[in-house]
């Protein structure tokens, strides 16, 4: 992953997280919004401005960890006129802004890289900037589609799933999904075990290659 542990590669990673975690949020509010809901215009999410999406702890991650969490939009699913659907709609609508941005960055890279590979524009803070940007987003974007709570994963599996198997699985997600995400998570991070790192970075790793195919960078 283009990420650099100096000072300069630190301050780029929190710059492009508040980008893409505020991006991500506000997508889900919009969505949201359009399809009827008006809690996220009331409570001030229909915005890009990371003070609005900012969590404290999450915050605290990116400056410590270099990865952490926005706040979350608070929706009210009694607006939508497909409950299903629609909240599976609001939950594609944050990873799909984190790909697209991560698309536009890749469009970028190309137009630099365009420039000869010894350049000083290729060598340049913006080139640390958007790969950055390219890598961060497209990780976001898959790493929230696995279908545990709290990520947006779950709703976007019980929005395609038949109907005859939403009951038993939104209810083993209401009671095991949030712990089985986290238990996965904590082998990931103490033990070193790359069990949800190892896939989402697998994935993310062939759709930079699909972007760099199509660019041609």
């Amino acid at each position: 992953m283009f990420f650099s542990l100096d000072i300069t590669g630190i301050i780029i990673v929190g710059i492009v997280f508040l980008i893409a975690l505020s991006c991500h949020e506000a997508a889900h509010a919009y969505v949201a919004f359009k399809l009827g809901d008006p809690t996220p215009k009331l409570e001030g999410r229909l915005t890009l401005n990371p003070a609005a999406h900012l969590d404290l702890m999450g915050t605290i991650a990116i400056l410590v960890i270099q990865f952490g969490w926005g706040k979350p939009v608070r929706i009210n699913p009694s607006f939508f006129r497909d409950k299903r659907r629609d909240m599976m709609l609001v939950a594609l609508a944050g990873p799909g802004a984190n790909f697209l941005l991560g698309f536009l960055a890749a469009g970028l890279v190309s137009l630099i890289s365009s420039f000869g590979a010894s350049s000083v524009l290729a060598e340049s803070l913006l080139f640390q900037f958007l790969q950055t940007l390219l890598w961060i987003n497209i990780f976001l974007g898959v790493f929230n589609l696995i279908p545990l709570p709290p990520l947006d994963g779950g709703s976007v599996l019980l929005g395609i799933l038949p109907k005859r198997l939403v009951p038993p699985v939104r209810d083993f997600l209401l009671v095991h999904g949030q712990v089985t995400f986290f238990v996965l998570l904590a082998v990931n991070l103490f033990f070193n075990i790359p069990i949800i790192t190892g896939p989402v970075l697998y994935i993310a790793e062939k759709i930079i290659l699909f972007f760099r195919l199509v660019f041609a960078f």
